[in-house]
This record gives C-alpha cells, structure tokens and sequence, in this order.
C-alpha cells in the first residue's frame, strides 16, 4: 500500500486538521520521518491527538506505523501531478496529458481497492437472484457496463435510467435482491435516494464510489471506493473517475469468473453461440 496515495485520496474529504496534516506530509515526507506526533502537530498548526487519529483513520496502530509506510512509500517513484488540457496543445501533448491522468488513477485505485470487500461483493452478487445497478451522468456508463457483462453470464441484471421505472421494479423484489449505487463524487442526490430505498426494503446494497467519508459510502453495506481524480477546470478527471469505475467494474467481473468459472463457462458459450448465429444471419 503506498500511503502517500491513500493520503493524497483522503484529504479532499478530511476534517480541515486532517487536511492541515496531509498537506504537511505531502510537501515532504522524508522529513516527517524526524518528527514526532508532538512536532507534525505543531508545524501542521494541529495537536498531536489529531495526527494520532488520523495515522488510525487509515487503519494503522499509530503514527510510527505511519512515518514507516511514509518512508517505504516516498522512496518509490511517484507519478506526476495530475494535468489539464492547455488551449492549442498539440495532439502529442493532449495524449501524454490523458495518459498520465488515467495512469495515475489506475495506480491510486489498485493500491486502495480492498481486497476483502471485492471478495464479499462477488460473494453477494452470486447468492443474489436479482441485481439493480444504477447510476448519473458518466456512472450510468458504469451501471450499463456492470449489467452487460453480468448478464452475459446469466445474472439478471437490471439498470434503468429513469428513476421512477427503477423504484417500480425494485419494490415488487425481495430482500434477496442486491442494489448498486454508482456515484464518483458519492453525493449524487439521486443515487443516494435509491440506495435508501433499497435499504428500506432489505436488500443488500454496494457502493461504488471515491475513496474518503460520503453520503454513499455511509449508507451501504460495503463501499467499494476508487481514486479520487483531482478536478481540472476540463474536468479531464471525468474521465479518469470513469476508468477507475470501469477498472473497478472488471475486477468485479474477473474476480467472480475466477471464482466460479465452472458455472459461468456454459453461459458465455452460449452467448457466443447465438451472437455468432445472429450475426451469419444477417
């Protein structure tokens, strides 16, 4: 785990000595490894307390743990800042811009993705008989990108993007039903709403989201949470959340085909089958 990532994605959603204290670390983390908490508290203008709690927010045991991660991640390569699109670059510069940011993310989310919680919501999804996945914007891509390869294995996946024909079939469901909420920024009113009544109705329920403390990741069951993209006025980051989503979305996929390939072998055969069929057909 590179805890300079796993920082960098805190902060944006941190308590403001939280952030003081992150900020302080990312200026320079080789010298952090000198300080105490008594010191890291007072050059960051916080208390000692504060960085203790946050070395345990992380889900350490307290900030020697912390300075150690510190010193085992700052000797890595770290990647460039994330960028924004210039006005009139070159289209070499555009695909060097892209890339990096989407490399970035890829990165970021491989190292906070935990493993445990994939393992239960792959878990969840094969007990399930029914899985509604919604979300917004770019995240119904996600949802529509979640459905078609989940169905292709023969799990009855159901996504809308009208709100009401969504709560219309998830009400007459039962409570072993599974719902997904889709939300990078994990505030989208809409999705939230949805998870909510899900809730209500005693399904089990997954958010897929950005890492930090949100409304979504509050509410769900389990949250799985990717890279927080840093917002260029382009918002280019758009994007890189997207990728993080569909990265997310394939290790779902992945992980379940790995664990149950004996049963999803049949179905994908089948698919090919007919598509092939389908398309000498025409």
């Amino acid at each position: 785990m590179n805890i300079l990532h796993v920082l960098k994605n805190l902060k944006p959603n941190g308590t403001k000595s939280e952030e003081k204290i992150i900020e302080t670390i990312l200026e320079n983390p080789q010298k952090i490894l000198n300080m105490t908490a008594m010191e890291l508290g007072e050059v960051s203008l916080t208390s000692a307390a504060s960085v203790i709690r946050l070395s345990k927010k992380v889900g350490l045991t307290g900030f020697p743990q912390l300075k150690l991660l510190i010193s085992k991640s700052s000797n890595a390569i770290q990647p460039d800042k994330y960028s924004d699109i210039k006005q009139d670059a070159n289209v070499e510069t555009v695909k060097k811009v892209l890339f990096n940011n989407i490399q970035q993310t890829l990165n970021e989310t491989m190292e906070l993705v935990d493993e445990e919680k994939i393992q239960k919501v792959v878990q969840e999804i094969h007990e399930t008989h029914v899985i509604y996945i919604f979300g917004i914007g770019s995240s119904y891509l996600s949802a529509l990108n979640f459905s078609q390869k989940f169905n292709r294995i023969g799990k009855l996946v159901i996504t809308q993007h009208d709100c009401h024909s969504l709560i219309a079939s998830m009400a007459s469901q039962n409570d072993e039903s599974l719902f997904i909420g889709v939300s990078n920024t994990g505030e989208t009113n809409e999705v939230i709403e949805l998870l909510t009544l899900a809730n209500d109705l005693q399904m089990k329920t997954t958010a897929l989201t950005q890492f930090g403390s949100n409304t979504l990741a509050k509410i769900s069951d389990i949250a799985i949470q990717h890279a927080y993209p840093e917002e260029p006025i382009v918002r280019s980051s758009a994007s890189s959340s997207l990728h993080a989503q569909f990265y997310i979305i394939d290790l779902l996929f992945h992980s379940y085909a790995s664990k149950y390939y004996d049963e999803i072998v049949k179905p994908l055969d089948q698919t090919y089958k007919y598509i092939k069929k389908y398309k000498e057909g025409e």
